[in-house]
Formats: structure tokens, sequence, C-alpha cells
């Protein structure tokens, strides 16, 4: 089954390039998509434009509690087609410095690597698992 939902401009960028791999929504007690599980599909389209959507598979639901008779719903999915330095170099830009993958002991305080994921100080130009 397929799950409609809508989002603004900011949120929707960040959910279809992989950024923010889940969405949080209110949803009445007797709404359909509050019986979402894993392996159903959920698409998000684009509040601003209609025809802009993506479809991702949900991985894992949860409710978060309830707020004005409501449910809050967070719906998670995994990144499809993003490399594993994509995905850490998103972790850099959101949550600031983080453990090389094959070298735990060092941050990557690199500012270029940061921005374009090309490391100049030297700490990922050795041997690395970030490809």
């Amino acid at each position: 089954m397929i799950y409609n939902f809508k989002s603004k401009g900011e949120y929707f960028e960040k959910e279809k390039k992989g950024i923010k791999p889940n969405t949080v929504r209110l949803v009445g007690k007797k709404d359909m998509r509050r019986k979402i599980k894993a392996g159903d599909i959920i698409r998000i389209r684009n509040s601003e434009d209609e025809n802009d959507y993506f479809e991702r598979e949900v991985t894992d639901k949860s409710i978060g509690g309830e707020i004005l008779g409501k449910l809050i719903l967070i719906i998670s999915w995994k990144i499809e087609g993003i490399t594993d330095k994509e995905k850490f170099r998103m972790k850099v830009l959101y949550e600031g410095d983080v453990k090389c993958p094959c070298n735990p002991n060092q941050n990557c305080l690199c500012e270029e690597y940061k921005i374009s994921g090309i490391c100049k100080c030297g700490i990922f130009n050795r041997v690395c698992a970030v490809k």
C-alpha cells in the first residue's frame, strides 16, 4: 500500500535528498496512515509543486506520543543510492566533527572536507573506508 503525505519546501528537500531520512506527522486516531508499518511505501509530495514527489520504503514507525488528540507519528526509511562518503559528509555538515570510520581516534577538522568532501588536512587521504 502507498501512503501519501505532503511536505513544505525546506523539509521536502532534506527528505528527498536523504539528509533527513524520516518524517514526523500528526495524524488522527482514525487516520489510516497510523497503520503504516515497515515494508510499506510512502509518497511525499512537495506542497509547493504537486508534480515533485518521491517514494520511500518504510523501515520503522514509532508513535512519539499524543498532542491535541492526535498521534505523533515518526516514519523512517533507508536512503537509497547514496554513497558512504555522502552520508558521512552530511553527518559532518549537520552534526559537526565526527570520528573517522577507519580511525576512530581522529576527527577530520578540515573545513574543505566539510564543504566539498575533499580532505586537505590528510586524515582522510590515508587508506580509508570512506569512499
